[in-house]
């Protein structure tokens, strides 16, 4: 149902503005803009874009986080209307997104998302190792090291505080963010997570 372009829907040929521009004006692969500047919706797109990365920041990023306020905006609503609480995973394309959606019957005809989770995992998963094996020397250093004390200890709690509290707060970091490590990334992610975050009583 067109509601937005209806007075130009007969225009149109009873099409959508866009579907109508793909099939008869868009002179080019129907994924790169073509020569009509003013109304092909890429050449829109990637004016955003460029707007977007002249600011520093990444617009697949900036995609990721307006898709997560979204649907977490609407998690409540949606899980009211979920029967069963099984979801099944699909795939959508972007660097870090996971989306869980409920079969179709078991929600409302509009409602399909239920949670979006932006998660570097790669990056969790190397600071939670390192954080394993911290965990594992301390243990073997306090079980046959005499001279092991306090000190030590203290060294080696910063280390596996360091890689715990990393891997849960830069969580959501993008591989590139990860990668390079900034020192204000470094500095912020290494601390600890506040009692409201994760729930701590």
């Amino acid at each position: 149902m067109v509601i937005v372009n209806h007075d130009r829907y007969e225009t149109f040929e009873k099409m959508h503005w866009l579907c109508f521009h793909l099939e008869y004006e868009h002179d080019a692969d129907p994924d790169e803009p073509c020569s009509d500047v003013s109304s092909c919706p890429w050449h829109r797109i990637n004016f955003l874009g460029d707007e977007l990365r002249a600011l520093g920041r990444d617009p697949d990023e900036v995609m990721q986080r307006a898709l997560l306020g979204r649907v977490l905006n609407h998690r409540r609503h949606i899980a009211n209307r979920c029967t069963r609480r099984r979801a099944m995973k699909f795939e959508f394309r972007s660097s870090n997104v996971e989306i869980l959606a409920a079969p179709p019957r078991q929600l409302n005809r509009w409602a399909a998302l239920v949670i979006v989770r932006i998660m570097n995992k790669d990056f969790v998963l190397f600071n939670l190792r390192e954080a394993q094996e911290e965990i594992a020397k301390t243990i073997r250093d306090l079980q046959t090291d005499l001279e092991y004390d306090e000190p030590e200890f203290l060294v080696a709690m910063m280390h596996l505080y360091h890689h715990v509290n990393t891997a849960w707060n830069a969580r959501n970091s993008t591989p590139e963010q990860s990668n390079a490590c900034s020192e204000d990334d470094f500095k912020r992610w290494r601390r600890c997570p506040t009692d409201a975050e994760l729930l701590l009583v």
